[in-house]
């Protein structure tokens, strides 16, 4: 039997299109659940339609039947673990409903009668309660190897529903270190690599230690966010990509960083999706093989980005951001974050930074320093230190231009416990507030700044910080999210007033008061 293009017909492996479809009323589902080669394939559909033409309710057509497509390989794979999976389901189903089912008592055997003892017997005997106790040990030892005695593992697989069968895949998970709680997660989302042999299994593992330089810990913590890593072919499916990595410029060092980053990487198709994404990182960007490296090891996530994605974040931050041709590279290896962002986020970045009063050429420079920003809320983290820059600080819109990595510190235990230490130390701080006396080590600022000890400044931030918490308690809420709720509803209150028409030159109107926490 044939269909279109006299290609066989493969009628057991119809496309997923075709699952619920019909040759003059005979439903194709019934096809799928057959797996064979050669003739079988023909035959299988042929007594489908004998049987309907039997019944003469439906008689089937060659023309109805030519319209069935031959799939392609992708879609036969796709069914086969379609039906699989199905097995696998039935199969659990059935081993559950024989542990639901009541024991049946063993049936007792006749004793034998006991032989008169000879010496020779009485040896023999000794011989065999010496091999009986090295086997008691040998078995207590293996439950110590295995981290999970007879007991605890019949507690836990009744506890969590898991199978008796799966024992050795489950003590070889024991011994890596997850608990009954990651396996049970494990059990409910992908059973199926349960199913895995032990010594598959164990060869999975060793080379995730051997290839990739895993620990034990990093292998738990890949296992328990993508389980599918098991079931990934080592030489055939793993390997490759690693080897992927390592041409686009990833150090050794960092292979199973990036593995541990991103799993999902190892399941993407080289020719179809990496492939092509790397090479549009290198020509759109101008990345070298360095560089590319480097972007990778940071945020390996941003090859799970389409090339239209990607394209559409490079398209702002050259129009929008004003980023140049020369600086792109450079601002997204920097924090390849940006890849990933949302264009409606990032335009309310940019809105904040033009209504302090900055232009569009010192946001494209701060954008160029410290792309970060990107990632910084506006009420809880930009307007509140902004308007401690302004109001305490003496800072303005040059100081933060200078130094934009001002928005990434925090504002409770570096800003303002600086600020307020050389106030008690010397009556007062220098204004405007040297920007650079927060980027030091706190070493640095207690001797050459303040003129003190590492220790009294550690005193001091514990004193204050003890101040601050009791007013967080009696407040119900820490200081610091309460002066972001306060200036960032005024910066919404304002921004509104701002697409309304008003005047917005004083954007943060809070009184200094807000921040007088001594």
């Amino acid at each position: 039997m044939a269909g279109q293009g006299g290609q066989p017909m493969r009628g057991m492996h119809c496309a997923g299109s075709l699952r619920n479809s019909q040759i003059d009323g005979v439903s194709l589902q019934s096809l799928l659940y057959v797996s064979r080669r050669g003739a079988d394939r023909g035959r299988c559909l042929s007594r489908v339609v004998a049987k309907a033409a039997a019944n003469g309710k439906h008689r089937a057509t060659a023309q109805s039947i030519g319209q069935l497509r031959v799939p392609s390989s992708k879609e036969l794979q796709k069914m086969r673990q379609f039906r699989q999976q199905q097995i696998f389901r039935q199969q659990q189903q059935m081993r559950n409903v024989q542990r639901l089912a009541p024991p049946v008592p063993p049936v007792e055997k006749p004793k034998k009668q006991s032989r008169s003892a000879s010496p020779a017997r009485l040896k023999g005997h000794k011989k065999d309660v010496s091999k009986k106790a090295s086997k008691k040990r040998g078995s207590v030892a293996r439950q110590v190897d295995d981290g999970m005695s007879d007991e605890e593992f019949a507690t836990f697989a009744s506890k969590y529903s898991l199978e008796q069968a799966w024992r050795p895949q489950i003590d070889i998970l024991t011994r890596l270190g997850l608990t009954p709680s990651q396996l049970s997660k494990i059990a409910e989302s992908r059973p199926e690599i349960f199913q895995t042999s032990e010594k598959t299994m164990r060869r999975k593992i060793a080379f995730f230690k051997e290839s990739v330089g895993m620990t034990d810990n990093d292998i738990v913590k890949i296992v328990c966010r993508s389980p599918r890593v098991l079931e990934y072919g080592s030489e055939q499916t793993v390997r490759p990509r690693l080897e992927f990595l390592k041409n686009c410029g990833v150090l050794d060092q960092n292979i199973s960083k990036v593995v541990l980053k991103a799993p999902m990487l190892m399941s993407l198709s080289l020719k179809e999706t990496l492939e092509p994404r790397s090479e549009f990182l290198r020509n759109r960007l101008g990345l070298n093989t360095s560089s590319l490296g480097k972007l990778i090891s940071r945020h390996p996530q941003a090859l799970t980005c389409t090339e239209d994605m990607m394209q559409q974040r490079v398209d702002f931050l050259m129009s929008k951001a004003g980023i140049s041709a020369s600086d792109l590279g450079k601002v997204v290896v920097a924090h390849p974050q940006v890849l990933h962002y949302k264009l409606d986020s990032m335009v309310e970045r940019l809105e904040y930074l033009n209504s302090v009063g900055m232009s569009e050429k010192q946001i494209s420079q701060a954008v160029s320093r410290f792309p970060q920003l990107f990632s910084l809320s506006v009420t809880s983290n930009m307007a509140p230190k902004w308007h401690y820059l302004v109001e305490h600080l003496g800072g303005d819109v040059n100081a933060l231009c200078s130094y934009p990595g001002y928005f990434s510190l925090s504002l409770n235990n570096r800003i303002m416990m600086r600020h307020l230490y050389l106030e008690n130390i010397h009556g007062s701080a220098p204004l405007p507030f040297p920007l650079g006396h927060l980027k030091m080590s706190d070493a640095k600022f207690a001797t050459e700044v303040a003129g003190t000890t590492l220790q009294e400044y550690e005193d001091f931030k514990k004193d204050r910080s003890s101040i601050m918490d009791g007013r967080s308690d009696s407040d119900s809420e820490p200081v610091e999210v309460s002066i972001a709720t306060q200036v960032g509803q005024q910066c919404l209150s304002n921004s509104k007033q701002k697409k309304n028409g008003s005047n917005f030159s004083n954007v943060l109107t809070m009184p200094k008061s807000t921040f007088n926490l001594v």
